[in-house]
């Protein structure tokens, strides 16, 4: 091995690391120099669409040396097999820059939207250092498409704030939306070239613009809205040294509302490029997109329970409570009802005709906080109406809020009722049998209950119980990790609305399920945030018994080099998301990398074909930094032979017994120059002849524990609580409380807010 061409440039900065068993030293090498072999490159990389009919398509190849015919060999890789065939060379006629090399495959066979990969490889003898010369080429037959009549609208809040501009940019766009599927749909080219100017004052000197882009929306069973990764276009330069295809895709739902796909939560979008890295968009809730004959028109409103403010006769103490408006509101209207109330039908009806039996109040953007006197404390409901520029009520938007008002003694907040989760497979949860859906042995589902009056907002977090070990081990609460990592369930609200049961006084809900790796522990916290201004939090764990048949655990692979007599590594396999499936981790650089595998029983085998389950395909080509000032990479190489010439996947052996017992090929976390492509060195390097050897666990001595100072109470989980299958979910309670009317006054407030809030963490169930 002596060069390499890089197509894929550093995805993180790992350190400054020492090379070992080095070949070269750093080559000299001035920026710019002409190629002095062939130059051969891809002058096109993009995706390539064929019809149905086909059975070939043309791929370029230039060269920048065009003296004399020239044969240069090509080599691919079918991840597909069978699918593609081409030669295993390209010719080059004397004088001629370009070439083609001829693919052929049946098309008819394609499904309609899906692309196939073929890596193609040219020889990287006669490649040129400044083009790309190895590529993973996309080739399928395009979805069928139909386009919708007149423009729709794209509010941008991702593209001006990326630039330093505002959120909230509209510009027209054409849609499409899908022959079959009709749940989906496409805004076309929402950042074409004469848009971009409009959004963010201008076009980017770095921004190129390709074949046409689109934003997709898919409307799921029950409303929800997803964006799957969508290509936007154009290409940006966001320091990987070469321009990058911009994608965008939803983190968090949205929803379809009156022909507007609407995404109010924060940062619920991200923008990526091709290797996965990418950016928060949505800073400001502003992304929606509306279909043709639809305006985006943003009638919402919102309510929040601030706190209280103690009057200047240190006695009095008063409610403070804040709205949020959309920009299209005018003004709105509330007033405030006792009690838990679900019904408030006549209460709408008055605030819409001003009517003088109930007393209310009229805010506007200007006028947002309240401070409101209430005589007794306990549970109250704000009801509102926005109103349009026009002075008709938004019908579709009126809505209420619950809040507890504590009174003077903020310190005594009542106890929630029946509150708490399981956390099991999915047939035992639901007391059906969904063991073909979701086998136990890679998922698991979270049950929650509570009682819905009682509950403002739910997040939760389900991860490896090792990786909450570490983390409350850095000083990190359990209540924290949901607070900054976790999922927003609260949507599940509604679940437990529905499901209540009058008897028991909870409903339930189910999240999930969970597609987790075999083998491990688990644990779920879920973090309830409660109407009485505090929050609790539960933990669950859950194991993942070991099906994959292979002795799971560390191993060594060691083999004494000259100069490197400390040639070792220590890897862990541990079981994958399906049957016959292994995942190994390495962490040799601290990167902390897993790589999905397969189980070959018939031949007792581990094969990996470098697929890394956050970075996706990473064997045979630099994927990281290796030092700080970024001039040297790295990457993991598995090769047939000991030039490190012929890729491979990585094989390992195992015995009877499911030990892993052997390397079956060549593996080795290789070095290069970037400026150069030269080989440097290797942090390790393994031949079959490598001693592949399991770990042995020591058990630790046992010790005594220490009773703590201070036990956090724990909640007892009810008896009725264990499997959501005992719940029954057709009850549901309903509140005869319209019409109420409660003793309050309201004036406009500016000033501080005590914000009642305590921490009740609990842990246990």
């Amino acid at each position: 091995m002596k060069k390499f061409n890089f197509i894929y440039l550093a995805l993180a900065l790992v350190g400054v690391i020492s090379l070992t068993s080095c070949e070269h030293k750093y080559a000299d090498f001035t920026p710019g120099a002409k190629d002095a072999n062939l130059g051969v490159y891809f002058p096109s990389v993009d995706p390539i669409v064929v019809t149905a009919e086909d059975i070939s398509v043309n791929i370029k190849v230039a060269r920048l040396n065009t003296a004399g015919d020239a044969e240069v060999s090509v080599r691919y890789d079918d991840f597909e097999s069978g699918i593609f065939t081409m030669p295993k060379s390209v010719l080059f006629a004397a004088g001629e820059s370009e070439a083609n090399i001829l693919v052929q495959f049946d098309a008819s066979e394609f499904t309609p939207g899906k692309q196939y990969p073929v890596l193609i490889q040219l020889d990287s003898t006669e490649a040129s250092q400044y083009g790309v010369a190895e590529n993973i080429f996309q080739i399928g037959i395009a979805e069928p498409w139909v386009a919708l009549e007149g423009k729709g609208q794209y509010r941008d809040d991702f593209m001006g704030p990326m630039y330093g501009g505002p959120s909230g940019i509209v510009v027209e766009a054409n849609w499409v939306q899908h022959a079959l599927e009709k749940n989906r749909y496409r805004i076309v080219e929402p950042f074409a070239q004469n848009a971009v100017p409009y959004i963010i004052g201008g076009v980017p000197e770095d921004m190129t613009f390709t074949t046409p882009g689109y934003i997709e929306f898919v409307v799921k069973e029950g409303g929800a809205v997803e964006i799957p990764s969508s290509w936007l276009g154009f290409k940006l330069d966001v320091g990987t040294g070469k321009p990058e295809d911009f994608y965008l895709a939803s983190l968090a739902d949205g929803f379809l509302e009156e022909g507007v796909f609407w995404f109010p939560t924060k940062e619920t979008i991200m923008w990526h490029i091709p290797d996965g890295r990418g950016n928060y968009a949505n800073k400001e809730g502003l992304f929606a997109a509306s279909l043709p004959g639809y305006e985006i028109k943003d009638m919402s409103i919102s309510a929040a329970y601030r706190g209280t403010t103690l009057e200047s006769d240190n006695s009095t103490i008063s409610a403070v409570v804040e709205f949020a408006l959309g920009a299209d509101v005018d003004k709105y209207r509330f007033t405030v009802l006792p009690g838990y109330v679900e019904e408030y039908d006549e209460s709408v009806e008055a605030l819409i005709n001003e009517s003088e039996e109930i007393t209310y109040y009229e805010g506007n953007k200007e006028k947002l906080s309240w401070k409101l006197s209430l005589e007794e404390v306990g549970m109250y409901t704000l009801v509102f109406v926005p109103f349009k520029e026009n002075g008709n009520p938004s019908m579709d938007k009126v809505g209420s809020y619950q809040f507890y008002y504590p009174g003077k003694d903020a310190t005594t907040l009542p106890e929630v009722g029946t509150m708490g989760l399981g956390f099991n497979t999915v047939s035992a949860l639901t007391g059906q049998d969904y063991e073909a859906d979701f086998p136990s042995d890679y998922f698991l589902a979270l049950a929650l209950f509570a009682d819905y009056k009682e509950v403002r907002s739910i997040k939760y977090w389900v991860g490896e119980v090792a990786t909450l070990e570490a983390a409350v081990a850095s000083g990190v609460s359990p209540k924290d990790i949901v607070a900054n990592y976790g999922t927003d369930a609260t949507s599940s609200v509604e679940d437990l609305k529905a499901t209540f049961n009058p008897e028991y006084g909870y409903g339930s809900a189910i999240v999930g399920p969970f597609n987790l790796k075999n083998s491990l522990n688990y644990v779920a916290l879920v973090s309830f945030e409660t109407m009485y201004g505090y929050t609790n939090t539960y933990k669950v764990e859950r194991e993942l018994p070991n099906a994959t048949g292979i002795e799971i655990g560390a191993y060594t692979i060691s083999e004494p080099l000259e100069g490197n007599p400390n040639n070792a590594i220590q890897i862990s396999f541990t079981g994958a998301y399906e049957e016959d499936t292994i995942a190994m981790n390495i962490s040799d650089m601290g990167n902390a990398l897993t790589f999905l595998g397969e189980i070959d029983r018939k031949s007792n085998t581990l094969v990996f074909d470098g697929f890394e389950e956050s970075y996706g395909p990473l064997f045979n080509s630099v994927a990281f930094y290796a030092n700080e000032e970024q001039t040297a990479a790295y990457g993991y190489w598995a090769c047939s032979d000991a030039e490190w010439a012929e890729a491979t996947n990585l094989v390992f052996s195992f015995d009877a017994d499911g030990v892993v017992a052997s390397l079956d090929n060549y593996f080795g976390n290789m070095v290069f120059d970037l400026a150069t492509g030269d080989y440097l060195g290797s942090m390790w390097a393994f031949s079959p002849e490598a001693t592949v050897s399991k770990v042995v666990e020591e058990t630790p001595e046992e010790t005594p524990e220490e009773t703590p100072e201070e036990t956090p109470e724990e909640t007892p989980a009810p008896s009725k609580m264990r499997s959501a299958k005992s719940l029954d979910a057709g009850l549901k309670m309903t509140l005869s409380v319209a019409s109420k009317k409660a003793s309050f006054s309201a004036e406009a407030y500016e000033g501080p807010v005590v914000r009642n809030l305590k921490s009740n963490v609990v842990l246990g169930f």
